[in-house]
């Protein structure tokens, strides 16, 4: 973990796991606020295909920034191992376990 992540937050329990990372919740030490912080691991990265989805994740979240229903990168460091994202932190269920629990989403409108 860069020293100034570890200087700026605290990180908490694990929320998640991915193929190339983590998902903590963090507390900002300055505010006291909870965020969420994605650490992906630059050395499990297989090719430049991976590379440029890692690369681009971060930029795409600032282009969208001011969205109410994006989430919101808040800071961002990276040494020569380790993209830490500090992000919202989106409290509820996961997606993911609500479409399979319901086997799908109705995408059509609601009249």
């Amino acid at each position: 973990m860069t020293e100034s992540l570890k200087n700026d937050y605290r990180l908490c329990e694990e929320l998640g796991r991915g193929q190339f990372g983590i998902i903590h919740r963090c507390i900002s030490l300055n505010s006291g606020e909870s965020f969420a912080c994605k650490s992906i691991d630059k050395r499990l990265l297989c090719d430049s295909t991976d590379r440029e989805c890692i690369e681009k994740e971060p930029k795409i979240l600032r282009v969208l920034g001011g969205n109410a229903n994006i989430i919101q990168i808040h800071r961002l460091y990276e040494d020569e191992n380790w993209l830490h994202m500090i992000i919202d932190l989106c409290d509820g269920p996961d997606l993911f376990e609500q479409i399979s629990k319901r086997s799908g989403f109705d995408l059509h409108p609601i009249d």
